[in-house]
């Protein structure tokens, strides 16, 4: 879906410790968002940090909404 994986899940991670206020606006701007996210688990296969992606994108969209 074109989600830049790795810059979503750092600014959960930093929304997590300092807020999400202070990433708001970092994460509005991205062209695409967790919400884009369709669920098909490629990116999964994909990582080489084992974490299981699809279930994260759903805690972003969660936390940090579309």
């Amino acid at each position: 879906a074109g989600i830049d994986i790795g810059q979503v899940i750092h600014l959960f991670e930093q929304a997590q410790i300092s807020g999400v206020a202070a990433v708001r606006t970092t994460y509005e701007a991205l062209d695409r968002h967790a919400s884009d996210c369709t669920a098909c688990g490629v990116c999964a296969t994909r990582c080489p940090y084992g974490v299981d992606v699809v279930p994260t994108m759903q805690r972003v969209v969660a936390l940090l909404g579309s």
